[in-house]
């Protein structure tokens, strides 16, 4: 399979030409495919710089890039699909419209099942666990410890990375509100009688009942990126933007 890596440069292009059979018709295609390709690179590069400029004008985005994992183009996608920071009460209804969140449902008199809410900003989705695999990725920082401490502790890839982009969603909602800098030394590293989102996920995924997971969910205290910080400081050219490849940019 070729891929974007194995034609990007025109070097590389002279290579994958000498693969092919002898056909110019097959040749020309290629070559008109490549210049298409020259071409969108240009727009989404001009683009980019475009809403880089203009996200620049924008104090709260710029403190957003702060964190491990966000560039312009996640700080301002969670920016302008947010709108404003106060459209919710509290952090639950936050993480469930970013999709990261837990939501109860039952039918009739049947058990009920707690599970991660499918109703939700599919854009944002990607957006917040694309800025976790990308800071889990850069490693060295405290989402990262996070992430270690949540695997340590018998949690799936995929709960632990969730567990981390409610974290870092927390932070950004509690910054916008507050109009403060981002501070990593609020971002503690989980501790066994914190992590209310490692108990709820656990017990989710060991198979208990989901109720307990949810019980203990709201009794538990977690660090500043779960549950806002300590007391007196109220944070009250190539590929997709928002996906989880993307570096801070």
């Amino acid at each position: 399979m070729v891929q974007e890596g194995h034609f990007a440069r025109e070097e590389e292009r002279a290579d994958v030409l000498k693969q092919l059979p002898g056909s110019e018709v097959l040749r020309a295609d290629l070559t008109m495919l490549w210049e298409w390709y020259d071409l969108l690179c240009d727009q989404e590069e001009r683009a980019r710089s475009r809403l880089v400029t203009e996200a620049a004008r924008e104090p709260v985005i710029g403190r957003f890039r702060a964190l491990p994992g966000i560039g312009w183009i996640r700080a301002a996608t969670f920016y302008a699909y947010l709108d404003t920071p106060w459209r919710f009460k509290k952090k639950a209804s936050l993480w469930k419209y970013l999709g990261i969140g837990l939501e109860r449902r039952h039918s009739g008199t049947g058990p009920t099942q707690v599970r991660v809410s499918k109703r939700c900003n599919r854009v944002l989705k990607a957006m917040i666990l694309g800025a976790a695999q990308s800071a889990i990725q850069q490693g060295e920082n405290r989402y990262f410890n996070q992430y270690v401490h949540w695997i340590e502790g018998g949690q799936s890839t995929q709960n632990a990375r969730r567990n981390v982009a409610r974290s870092m969603a927390a932070t950004l909602w509690g910054m916008w509100k507050s109009g403060s800098a981002y501070r990593a030394e609020l971002v503690r590293a989980v501790e066994a009688k914190d992590g209310s989102v490692l108990q709820e996920e656990g017990r989710l995924s060991g198979g208990g009942d989901p109720s307990d997971g949810m019980s203990l969910a709201r009794k538990g205290r977690s660090s500043y990126g779960m549950n806002g910080p300590a007391a007196g400081f109220c944070h009250a050219r190539r590929s997709s933007w928002t996906s989880a490849s993307e570096s801070p940019r």
